[in-house]
Formats: structure tokens, C-alpha cells, sequence
């Protein structure tokens, strides 16, 4: 089922050096590179010609030099990294994307589609992860964080680290208010809930799981389903609750209420986030540094 979590939240979704908009330009510049070779006509509007050269002129005027550069800035990170003597392993490329799809999908292919919208292939986001990992590496050792620092990010946030009132449920979905009903009846004769939602769901997010859909806070869901979910007492199953995607039969699994923040439970998660911002403070001078001291000659028109 959709819902509102943010797509590709944190240093995954808009990295270090905000390259992933750049991608879909990656993409296009490379094709014209290929488009360029020769002055063969690409097409003819009443029997005028547009030559390869034209049209590589025009989307290099468009997205070339933006992507260029970034590309550039990739190519001195990896440099860096590697005159440094760090890697980062294709095992921590994958662990990374594995946490964006738990921590924002409810599915895989959700995560892959959300990769198509935004014009990007698994591989585009990889290399970004790869480029994201070697700065913090090359970075962190320099982006020392102190005690203090840590409590008074924690004292001036701490409602961002509070537990909200969450709820685990699972739900079947179907296209009718009939079906729905029909589905809670035999639910309530006793069938086996997640195998009905096998059967039955057309959520393709969570119908191959039972239909459960993990614990999730106020603001995550829409708001019909939100609404009957945290009314339900736990082992309840709903009425038929309609929303823009159809009918739901909920269950509420588990309910946690929410808890205030404790600076020793969540010290080290604080102390990420302090560091990842001190990071990301440093990046642009840096980068500046490995431009300045680095020879780039360019071999395209102006």
C-alpha cells in the first residue's frame, strides 16, 4: 500500500554532494557523446536535415556541463579515496540500499519503481552510495565530535529522537466494499488471515507477506487507513475501511504508546547525526581542495 514515507531519506536520497539529480544528465550526456560521432542526420523536417552534431550541441547546452562536473567531482573523490588507501566493498554498497528499502519501502519493487520515477537504475545509485561512503570514510577521521556536542544536539532535538504512538496491523485490500465485507465475515468464522491476504490482496507491497505492513506512526499512512487503524483494540478486525486505494479489512497486531526520548539509549544514533552534519559542513571546501590541486583539462566545446 503507499503511503507517506519520504522516498530515499538521509544521505541516500540527496548525498554529500548532491549528485543523484544529476544522473538522468549522466545518462543524457553520454548518449550524446555516442550521437556526436559523425554527421549522419538524426532526423529531416521537410527535407531539411539535424545532424548528430546539432543535437549533441543542444543537449550539452541543456544538462552537459552540470553533469560534467559532477562527474568530474565523483572521478577526484574515488582518486582521493584511493590514495588514501580506502575502499568501500560492494557488501556495504548493498547493506546501504538494503536499509533504504527497509527503513522507506514496503517492498522492493516499490524501491525499483521509485528508482524509475526519479530517472535513475540501480547501478546509478550504487555509484552514488559508493561516492557517499568513500567521503564519510575519507572525512570522518577529520570530523572528531565531542561529548558536549553530542548532548547539545540531543537537548536542542529531542523530540526527533521521541518514540511515537505506533501500531503494528496488517490489512487485506480489495476493489469492493462487498468483497471486503465477505472477507471479514470468513475471517471472523475463523480463516487464517495471512493467507487469505495472500490470496485475496491486491496491495503488492504487502499481500506476499500476510498483508502485514510493520509498525508504523501517525503521518505514515492515508488518513483513512491511519484513522481505523489506531482506533482498533489489538486482535481487532476492522470494517470494511474505504480509501483512495479500495476497501481494507485491518488487524491491529501490537500497539506500542509513546515514550520520551532517553539520551543514553540513543547517545551513538545522536552521535551519527552530529557527525554526518559536521561531514557534510566539510565537503564543499574539500572538494574545492582536490579541484584546486588537481589538473582537469576539458576536451568538449564550449
Amino acid at each position: 500500500m503507499e503511503t507517506k514515507r519520504t522516498w530515499l531519506a538521509g544521505t541516500s536520497g540527496k548525498t554529500l554532494l548532491g549528485l543523484a539529480v544529476g544522473f538522468v544528465g549522466i545518462v543524457v550526456a553520454v548518449l550524446a557523446l555516442l550521437l556526436s560521432r559523425g554527421s549522419q542526420a538524426v532526423a529531416t523536417v521537410n527535407g531539411e536535415s539535424i545532424s548528430k552534431e546539432e543535437l549533441y550541441q543542444e543537449m550539452y547546452a541543456r544538462v552537459g556541463k552540470q553533469t560534467l562536473e559532477e562527474m568530474i567531482t565523483r572521478r577526484l573523490v574515488a582518486q582521493e579515496g584511493k590514495k588514501q588507501g580506502i575502499a568501500v566493498s560492494d557488501a556495504e554498497v548493498k547493506a546501504e540500499i538494503d536499509r533504504i528499502i527497509k527503513e522507506q519501502f514496503d517492498s522492493e519493487e516499490e524501491f525499483l519503481n521509485a528508482l524509475s520515477y526519479y530517472g535513475m537504475t540501480r547501478v546509478m545509485l550504487e555509484e552514488n552510495i559508493r561516492t557517499d561512503l568513500t567521503i564519510k570514510k575519507v572525512l570522518g577521521a577529520k570530523a572528531q565530535v565531542t561529548e558536549d556536542e553530542v548532548r547539545a544536539y540531543f537537548d536542542q532535538h529531542r523530540e526527533e529522537f521521541d518514540q511515537p504512538e505506533m501500531v503494528h496491523a496488517r490489512h487485506i485490500l480489495v476493489a469492493t466494499e462487498q468483497g471486503a465485507r465477505e472477507i471479514r465475515q470468513r475471517l471472523l468464522e475463523g480463516a487464517d488471515f495471512a493467507a487469505l491476504a495472500r490470496e485475496k490482496s491486491t496491495d503488492p507491497g504487502s499481500s506476499q507477506g500476510g498483508g502485514d505492513l510493520g509498525f508504523f506512526a501517525r503521518g505514515e499512512m492515508v488518513p483513512e487507513f491511519e484513522e481505523a487503524a489506531f482506533a482498533l483494540a489489538v486482535g481487532d478486525i476492522s470494517e470494511p475501511v474505504k480509501s483512495q486505494h479500495g476497501y481494507h479489512i485491518i488487524q491491529v497486531l501490537e500497539k506500542r504508546p509513546a515514550q520520551a526520548a532517553e539520551y543514553e539509549k540513543v547517545k551513538e544514533e545522536v552521535r551519527k547525526r552530529v557527525t554526518d552534519d559536521k561531514i557534510q559542513g566539510m565537503v564543499p571546501e574539500w572538494i574545492d581542495s582536490l579541484r584546486a590541486a588537481a589538473k582537469i583539462q576539458y576536451h568538449v566545446p564550449d
